[in-house]
Parts: structure tokens; C-alpha cells; sequence
């Protein structure tokens, strides 16, 4: 875990916008107040220092200003700019236009960060990252830096495609301490405040409720990795199965947390994965009623590792594969 003294808050307010003059997410108002000062007096108790990502030198923001030297490629430049010009271990970058950032929802990302992870960030059905609300390691400055000099300019892929090493909280987890995702709200660009009131949040396909979470795309490395096996080269077809799919992320997650309890219930707990994919592979209407019931008595196996003291993350993770897997079965 990582403390203020390491972190710097980086508020990306640069872009095309910016440079030609124009008006930016950070210099309009919600509820009378600019929207860098609604950050701010959020980001003060939780970072150490605040500072500005800008495309050119600004005169109306009265923070240190880090100038990249990309723009206007996108966000990605102001995030290299600032890792490669950080003065603490870890930056928190914030999306300019984040009016809404919720105070639970910034504690859950510190609370995750730190050693041996590079990086640490929300992502969406398991699939979207959400690099804009997120806090990197200065260490990662040399491969954000490659990756514009290669002409990539997604911020998204720095997360995804650098090899970093990304403590991820999945979007049923950030909604337990944001359950409308309002952090990732953003202010409409006009400043009036009735055009804020109405300001559509950032597309966000994530689920209302934590309980019914459903994972709509499994880990997209887990899924590449899976190799045809069949004997002419091709794939089975049980291994295209939204609900085999499924169970064949769940296994190394009931793995992992069978380390965490005793013999009895991690035994129990991998024999039911394990049976989830045999019955499904197997394709008969009592394989698809085996797999499902083994799912429930994962999802059983769970409820008596919490109920013994195990707490981690990934249960709840495993829940929502189970439910998932349990639905596309009945």
C-alpha cells in the first residue's frame, strides 16, 4: 500500500481544446465552483502534491503545470510527460473533467496500489481499462514514452499491450464503494451549470447492482491462450462456449483462493471447478446439469470461506463468474 508522501495527483487539463484557447473540462463550473478546484479539494487530503497536465503553458490555474511534449496526440503524452517528470514513486492521473470523483471511490484505488504492481486501475466487464482515473509507477515512464514513439497513442493500451504489471479492481468492486459510477461522470464542456446537470456519464457498460454483476468478456490473455487441441488442428466446439469460456477463467481463481483455507474446502472448491468445465465439455443434458450444479457448489465453497475468515477480493470475483456460468446453464 502506498502513502500521500508517495503519490502526486496529475489532473490531465492539456489537449487540442487547450491549446488553441479554448474552454476545458477543468475550467468549468458545477455548483459555482471550477471543476479543478472541486478535484483539488478532494486530491489534497490523499496526494502529496497536485499538479496540471497541460499542451501549453496556462495562466488560470494556480497549481505546478507539467507541459508535454506530444500533444495533440491524447492523454497518453500528458500521462508519459508526468511519470517522466514525477517527483514521488507513484502518480494518480484524473480524467479533467472528473467532477463527480467519489471519496471511497479514490480510497479503494490507493488502498490497492503499490508493490510488486506498476500500475493499478478499474476496469470494465474484464475487458476496458479505465486508464484516466488510475496511478502508475514512475517506472512506467520509459514504456509510456516508447509507446508514443512507436505512433501508439491509446492510453488504454498502456495498460494492456506494455507488459505492465496491473493490479486491476473489476467494476463490481468499484461499485460497492461507487454503485453509479459517478466518478467517471463527466462535465459538460459549455460551463453552464444546467448543461452539467444534465451531462451524460462516460459510456459504461457496467452492471447497476454489485449481487448480479454479470461479466459480459472474459480476460482477453486467459482466452488468446487457450490453444486448439483437436487432433486435425481445429477447435472443439465446446471451447467456443460463453459458459466453458467462463469456467475456465473461474479455475485459476478457485485455485488461488484454495491455497487460502483448509484442506477440506480447497479440495472441494477446485474438484467443483474442475467439474464445471468437464460437464460442459461434455455436452448432454446431465453434463450441462452436473456443470451447473458443480457452479453452485462453488459458489457454496465461497460463502463457507468467508464465513471462516477468508477475505479476499477474488471471491467476490468468483462469484460473479459463477453467476454468470450458473445463468447461461439453466
Amino acid at each position: 500500500m502506498i502513502t500521500r508522501k508517495d503519490l502526486t495527483a496529475v489532473i490531465l487539463a492539456g489537449g487540442k481544446a487547450q491549446k488553441a484557447g479554448g474552454a476545458t473540462h477543468s475550467q468549468s463550473e458545477v455548483e459555482g465552483r471550477v471543476v479543478i478546484e472541486r478535484q483539488a479539494k478532494l486530491l489534497k487530503e490523499k496526494t502529496s502534491r497536485i499538479e496540471l497536465s497541460v499542451s501549453s503553458k496556462v495562466t488560470w490555474s494556480r497549481f505546478p503545470q507539467v507541459i508535454d511534449s506530444h500533444d495533440p496526440v491524447g492523454p497518453l503524452a500528458g500521462i508519459a510527460e508526468a511519470l517522466d517528470q514525477a517527483a514521488t514513486d507513484y502518480i494518480l492521473v484524473v480524467h479533467g473533467g472528473y467532477a463527480w470523483i467519489q471519496e471511497a471511490a479514490l480510497d479503494l484505488l490507493v488502498a490497492r496500489a503499490g508493490e510488486p504492481f506498476d500500475a493499478c486501475a478499474i476496469r470494465i466487464e474484464y475487458a476496458t481499462p479505465k486508464p484516466l482515473f488510475a496511478i502508475y509507477h514512475k517506472r512506467v515512464a520509459a514504456r509510456a514514452i516508447a509507446r508514443l514513439e512507436r505512433g501508439e497513442h491509446d492510453a488504454e493500451g498502456l495498460l494492456t499491450s506494455e507488459g505492465l504489471a496491473v493490479r486491476w479492481i473489476e467494476d463490481y468492486e468499484f461499485q460497492a464503494v461507487d454503485p453509479d459510477m459517478k466518478t467517471y461522470k463527466v462535465v459538460a464542456l459549455e460551463g453552464a451549470e444546467p448543461a452539467v446537470a444534465e451531462a451524460a456519464p462516460e459510456v459504461i457498460t457496467a452492471p447497476a447492482a454489485v449481487a448480479t454483476a454479470p461479466v459480459a468478456v472474459a480476460p482477453v490473455a486467459v482466452l488468446a491462450a487457450l490453444p486448439p487441441i483437436s487432433a486435425d488442428g481445429g477447435v472443439f466446439p465446446f471451447q467456443s462456449l460463453e459458459a466453458y469460456q467462463r469456467a475456465v477463467v473461474f479455475l485459476p481463481t478457485a485455485t488461488a483462493l484454495a491455497k487460502l483455507t483448509d484442506a477440506i474446502l480447497g479440495e472441494q472448491l477446485v474438484r467443483s471447478a474442475l467439474a464445471i468445465n468437464l460437464g460442459i465439455a461434455v455436452g448432454t443434458a446431465d453434463g450441462k446439469h452436473a456443470a451447473r450444479s458443480s457452479a453452485l457448489s462453488c459458489a457454496a465453497v465461497l460463502d463457507a470461506m468467508r464465513a471462516v475468515g477468508v477475505g479476499d477480493s477474488r471471491i467476490a470475483e468468483g462469484h460473479a463468474l459463477l453467476a454468470r456460468i450458473v445463468s447461461l446453464l439453466a
